[in-house]
């Protein structure tokens, strides 16, 4: 069982505040955009059958469909936010799994690309003792990392409250160079841009190649969310301050995920930790997406926005509960909460 029983509390840390270049704020955005557009890798994960082994030693898998911008917009939509992907499956039976399984979750599949000549990526997710993972990618020239320009809906993007996207993306061409712009074209037409730094380190070959993609692609983000890990990765410290940092320029929000610590939520001057929701957790694969979607549905909806700190740590600890539900099922789509579990549970909390 996991459990933590300290209540959030705000700390007021010593980092100046008034950074103002490149904010945005909810007055800057059209009053009829309220979609989250996600973009990035769609892909099959197969775990195990029977939790706690390695995928060496597994005899069967249950197929799930994944891919972190995907699941992200899942679990946005499932909690009644309007949701789009924009990425390429191949023309096999798993791309056209996954675009069904994206659907059924309510999510706008318009902006997603058949690649008549590559195939849809897989990965294998190991699950340990403790409910962590680990992956097993197929992905040498697979679809999803051969978004093109030329494959980006403008209207679509033109339509974005919040665009999401997230590294994986950023480890091939021409998905990276697609993905960039498709944040320049967002950020241009008045988006809120979020990007989730979802370490895979077998996808790169090594952090001289990775680091400078993900600074800049930090450093191009209003709303940033990392585990503690990745904030090391990024920073080279895990700690209060190095968070606080990021904050500036175009960041607006950051947001730590400490597992089964909570998460902290940094905005202007201030940090606020939200603890942990008690469950007992049977695989925790994209939970941290789950958190995503959950936060960002909210913040393109503008029930939540950068400036509003009160509104962002109630956003934050909604999402933690959606994130807290997920890691009670395998896998990750078919985890997420719809709008009623969550309210239920976070009824029963209180």
């Amino acid at each position: 069982m996991l459990q933590l029983t300290c209540p959030p509390r705000d700390r007021t840390s010593s980092y100046p505040d008034g950074r103002k270049a490149g904010r945005l704020t909810m007055a800057d955005m059209t009053d009829s955009r309220k979609k989250l557009v996600a973009i990035g890798e769609l892909l099959v994960d197969f775990v195990p059958g029977e939790p706690g082994i390695s995928v060496r030693q597994a005899e069967s898998f249950q197929r799930a469909a994944g891919g972190a911008p995907a699941n992200a917009a899942a679990a946005a939509a499932l909690l009644g936010a309007e949701a789009s992907f924009i990425g390429r499956v191949g023309a096999d039976a798993f791309g056209a799994y996954l675009r069904d399984t994206l659907a059924g979750f309510g999510v706008d599949t318009s902006g997603v690309v058949t690649d008549p000549e590559r195939a849809t990526t897989l990965a294998f997710v190991s699950l340990a003792a403790d409910a962590d993972r680990d992956f097993v990618f197929y992905r040498d020239g697979t679809a999803d990392t051969r978004l093109e320009p030329a494959d980006l809906p403008d209207s679509l993007i033109r339509s974005a409250a919040v665009l999401h996207f997230c590294s994986i993306s950023l480890s091939r061409e021409p998905a990276r160079g697609t993905t960039f712009e498709a944040v320049r074209r967002a950020a241009a037409a008045g988006a809120l841009i979020s990007f989730d730094l979802n370490w895979r380190a077998p996808l790169w070959s090594g952090t001289s190649e990775a680091l400078p993609l993900l600074r800049r692609a930090a450093a191009e983000a209003h709303i940033l969310k990392l585990s503690e890990e990745e904030l090391e990765l990024l920073t080279g410290s895990a700690g209060t301050s190095a968070a606080a940092e990021l904050l500036g320029g175009r960041t607006q929000v950051v947001l730590v995920s400490r597992g089964a610590r909570g998460l902290s939520l940094f905005s202007g001057n201030r940090q606020t930790d939200v603890p942990a929701f008690p469950v007992t957790p049977v695989d925790t694969t994209g939970a941290g997406d789950a958190l995503a979607g959950a936060f960002l549905g909210q913040l393109a909806e503008g029930t939540a926005r950068p400036g509003d700190h009160s509104g962002l740590v109630a956003a934050a600890r909604r999402a933690a509960a959606a994130a807290a539900l997920s890691t009670r099922k395998p896998g990750a789509m078919p985890s997420y909460p719809s709008l009623a579990e969550l309210e239920a549970f976070l009824d029963a909390e209180s």
